[in-house]
């Protein structure tokens, strides 16, 4: 489960932002691709930095996860409350394995630089 109390504020925004854009889809879960869409949004943030060192095309990779995210199911209807999304199990484990790394690392807060992908 996600403790949402271990997470830098820069770490709680982009969790905020992947869920704003879980909603835009129509996702009912935050999955990775949200994750990875709010991280490369954060112009200022460390992974567009560390895209734009490493000479990758940060434009081609956010149109490939835009691309992943809208494959995604989308919940809709009635019954959908787009308030309620949820952390998907993929993300739960990764931030989880991150959670741990931390702890053992002797860290009390997760950073972003601190979720690796766990599948």
């Amino acid at each position: 489960m996600l403790n949402t109390n271990n997470l830098t504020q820069k770490s709680m925004e982009a969790i905020s932002t992947a869920q704003s854009i879980a909603v835009s889809y129509q996702n009912m879960n935050i999955e990775q691709q949200h994750i990875l869409l709010a991280l490369l949004q954060a112009e200022d943030g460390l992974i567009p930095q560390l895209i734009k060192k490493m000479g990758a095309d940060a434009s081609q990779l956010t149109r490939l996860t835009e691309q992943s995210a809208a494959g995604i199911p989308k919940v809709t209807g009635s019954g959908r409350d787009p308030e309620k999304v949820y952390v998907s199990p993929d993300v739960d484990k990764a931030f989880t394995a991150a959670e741990e790394k931390a702890k053992h690392e002797g860290r009390v807060h997760l950073g972003r630089a601190s979720v690796h992908r766990t599948s």
